[in-house]
């Protein structure tokens, strides 16, 4: 039986974070003993005044993976999405841990950009 059906063992984590104008941070935690994996994460909000391109950023992962970035286009119209697609939304093909035991995996979404009124980062993991 794989470990992720084995409740005894698996922690599920999905953690928000949510705000406008500003920069806002999903952390899967820390635990005393457990080492944190990251399995994905979404991005979603509306767009904003005027165009821009932002950089969402994972770490708290290996040195051999290093800070992973992805690139994300707002919108002009702060009434809209955020993008063409709605949103941003990574699922890995395998789950990365964080770098080390008892250590946190932080997703950030940078402002949107001035007139945003909306923006939303959710991080997908679990703990062994």
């Amino acid at each position: 039986m794989p470990l992720t059906n084995n409740p005894n063992l698996v922690t599920p984590l999905a953690i928000s974070a949510v705000g406008a104008a500003q920069s806002n941070a999903a952390v899967l935690p820390a635990t005393a003993g457990k080492l944190t994996y990251i399995s994905g994460f979404d991005v979603a909000g509306g767009g904003a005044t005027s165009a821009s391109v932002v950089e969402v950023a994972i770490t708290g992962l290996p040195s051999a993976v290093g800070t992973l970035k992805y690139e994300m286009n707002v919108l002009a119209g702060a009434a809209g999405p955020v993008n063409a697609q709605g949103g941003l939304f990574i699922r890995f093909p395998d789950p990365i841990p964080a770098s080390a035991v008892n250590g946190a995996i932080t997703v950030t979404l940078p402002s949107l950009g001035s007139g945003n009124t909306n923006a939303s980062v959710t991080a997908y993991g679990f703990q062994l």
